[in-house]
């Protein structure tokens, strides 16, 4: 299956101790056209965790232009990894263009 950029997906992820595997919610970065052509996402982590992490932004159902979130959620756009596309479990969401933009403004302050 293809992912687009915005797409909310579920993926295996494991605990920091590596005794356990959940899933859980990422952002995919990635542009549309190279994830057509390649194996690995490029994504962000979520989570349902409401501290004021640096470089995050808050995102509920508001924020969603498909599908939708289980609870009220924080994108923390610093926590950057790849992911093998056959390692996605399904596509859940996909977050609307107004967001998308301010996460990519977070981004470029950060770097």
């Amino acid at each position: 299956m293809n992912y687009e950029q915005r797409d909310i997906i579920l993926v295996p992820f494991p605990f920091t101790d590596l005794s356990t595997i959940k899933k859980r919610p990422v952002l995919v970065l990635s542009k549309t056209t190279d994830n057509e052509l390649s194996d690995d996402l490029l994504t962000c982590a979520i989570t349902s965790k409401h501290r004021n992490f640096p470089y995050s932004i808050a995102i509920d159902d508001r924020n969603i232009e498909e599908g939708s979130l289980p609870v009220q959620s924080t994108i923390l756009i610093s926590k950057l990894f790849t992911i093998e596309r056959g390692l996605v479990v399904n596509q859940i969401a996909r977050l609307d263009i107004k967001t998308f933009e301010k996460k990519k403004k977070i981004f470029y302050d950060m770097i």
